[in-house]
């Protein structure tokens, strides 16, 4: 009986950690896509006249910062 609770404590540790590591990448993961979408609305924003206007501007009016694995586990 007693290898069985540990057994059990076990892959309980193992799942916490398993669920702290998924829940620590989500959150980078939705903190760079607010920042994101912070920086890239200044220009979208500046460019709403001249959508409506016959003056032509230049497209893309921002870049996209590539989501990459050291930024999304290093924040970086």
């Amino acid at each position: 009986m007693k290898n069985k609770k540990a057994q059990v404590t076990l892959e309980t540790a193992l799942v916490f950690v398993a669920l702290i590591m998924l829940l620590s990448g989500s959150v980078n993961i939705w903190l760079w896509f607010n920042r994101n979408l912070a920086e890239r609305q200044p220009p979208f924003n500046q460019t709403r006249v001249a959508a409506g206007s016959t003056n032509v501007g230049q497209w893309p009016v921002s870049s996209q910062r590539p989501l990459t694995e050291q930024w999304v586990f290093q924040g970086r």
